[in-house]
């Protein structure tokens, strides 16, 4: 073939230097021959032979090279026939022939050296990012045979990539003797679309995701696949660990909801028990109260059963703070629970404004002690309280809920306090109840109003805990 033929004198660098100088010496010696037995023509045309390769072979020195071939070939011609103007002029033209000759093969095989030089670097690119890839690649024609494979491809089958060319893939890859059903390449050369599964390869050492899509020629006929095979391995054993994992997260989840289960039922029936013996004190002592006139023994009386009451009252506030937690979060409308809650409070003389039309807020389903139990102290510590509004405040990162009333308010030194187990009036749970209620979701509680002119609690609501439907009404 011509080209394989030209690679082997370019190969060598001795060829071309010794085909050039051996064709001009020879085309120059018989065109000397010629002119002196009176031939000045046809011999001539030789010495295209010798400028073309040199062209071709040293395209940056080929003009030159017929230049000097030229002057050569003219002496000759001035020197045996000088006498014959017309010889002259016919070697001159000849010469400038030789000169673009010269000139259009050595343009012609620079442009082809720098496109050989292209696609060389194309392969080789090729090549590297081919051996490149962390994956199981291989090329493989519809005879199962294996076409091509990149290094991490023969790394793990053992072999050097040009052994494992020719080779079928069934017997390299599964040891056997013809391909599995569950062979991905198989089922593309049943049907010629592109195929994915995960298998596991004992040969290959771990669970790999294999695909193959359609490999074709230049002219759309299909000729085989690109295999390709990623190691899924440490994937597949983390998956299993997590599954693991998370069944044993269950097992765990379902014995605390048996213990929260059960711890809830002792509660209940204690409490149950605790507040029946209460009552049935109380009657004691109320029966006790109608049976003496003694001022100072009636005194301890009315004590004793206002701390009974207050026992009671702390008992009875238990059955709300056991179910903390113990349903998931949801997301509840603001508005709607505050407008239920407030149904169930005395405030006819209290004028009552909501600006939360819209918002939800995701927390603990008791929310809606929330709400009730501010209303709640407003009403029985604010002072003749006339007015409790709720509105919103919203920034970048968060939504503020301010619930706000004209009572007395909260001295400065009471601010933190009144969140404190046990602190202040009636049970002190109140407000200890809503910072826990709110705490489960991310929410917090704070008291930012001035004494004397009204409590304002503002509820900082996170901004993936909030949602709003519909443009608030609060002016904000």
């Amino acid at each position: 073939m011509v080209v394989p033929l030209i690679d082997r004198f370019r190969a060598d660098p001795r060829t071309p230097l010794l085909l050039v100088s051996g064709t001009a010496l020879f085309a120059l010696a018989l065109n000397l021959y010629g002119l002196l037995i009176g031939i000045t023509i046809v011999i001539s045309h030789l010495l295209y032979l010798p400028i073309i390769l040199a062209s071709f072979y040293y395209p940056r020195r080929g003009v030159w090279f017929a230049m000097g071939i030229s002057a050569i070939y003219f002496t000759m011609i001035a020197a045996t026939r000088s006498g014959y103007p017309e010889d002259l002029v016919s070697a001159a033209a000849r010469c400038g022939m030789f000169i673009v000759i010269a000139f259009v093969v050595s343009y012609l095989s620079l442009r082809l050296k720098e496109n050989e030089q292209r696609v060389v670097l194309a392969k080789e690119e090729w090549e590297r990012t081919f051996d490149a890839v962390p994956d199981l690649i291989a090329l493989i024609d519809l005879n199962h045979k294996i076409i091509r494979v990149n290094r991490t491809m023969a790394e793990k089958l053992c072999l050097r990539p040009e052994q494992a060319v020719g080779l079928h893939c069934y017997e390299v890859i599964h040891c056997t003797d013809a391909p599995p059903d569950i062979c991905p390449h198989l089922k593309l050369i049943r049907d010629g679309n592109e195929h994915t599964s995960e298998v596991h390869e004992d040969r290959l050492g771990g669970d790999f995701l294999v695909s193959v899509s359609p490999l074709r020629d230049a002219d759309g006929i299909m000729i085989g696949s690109v295999h390709v095979a990623r190691d899924i391995t440490e994937r597949r054993v983390l998956e299993q660990e997590m599954a693991s994992h998370n069944r044993e997260l269950l097992s765990v989840n379902e014995a605390l909801e048996q213990v929260n289960k059960k711890l809830n039922i002792l509660s209940s029936v204690t409490r149950h028990d605790i507040l029946n013996k209460i009552t049935a004190l109380l009657v004691y002592l109320e029966l006790s109260q109608e049976l003496t006139k003694d001022p100072f023994l009636l005194e301890y009386i009315h004590k004793e059963i206002d701390t009974i009451r207050s026992i009671e009252r702390q008992i009875d506030f238990t059955r709300y703070y056991q179910d903390i937690g113990v349903r998931s979060p949801e997301w509840h409308d603001v508005s709607s629970i505050i407008r239920s809650v407030a149904a169930q409070l005395p405030l006819e003389a209290v004028n009552l404004q909501v600006h939360l039309d819209g918002i939800s807020v995701f927390s603990d389903p008791l929310i809606e002690k929330v709400f009730y139990n501010l209303m709640e102290n407003s009403v029985r510590h604010g002072e003749q309280v006339t007015a409790i509004s709720f509105s919103l405040q919203k920034s970048a990162d968060a939504l503020t809920i301010v619930y706000e009333d004209n009572g007395i308010g909260i001295p400065p030194e009471n601010k933190e306090k009144i969140f404190i187990r046990g602190f202040g009036k009636h049970t002190g749970l109140g407000l200890f109840l809503i910072r826990e209620i709110l705490s489960i979701t991310g929410i917090t509680i704070a008291e930012t109003g001035e004494y004397g002119k009204g409590a304002r609690f503002e509820i900082n609501v996170p901004k993936d805990r909030f949602r709003q439907s519909v443009p608030s009404t609060d002016g904000q």
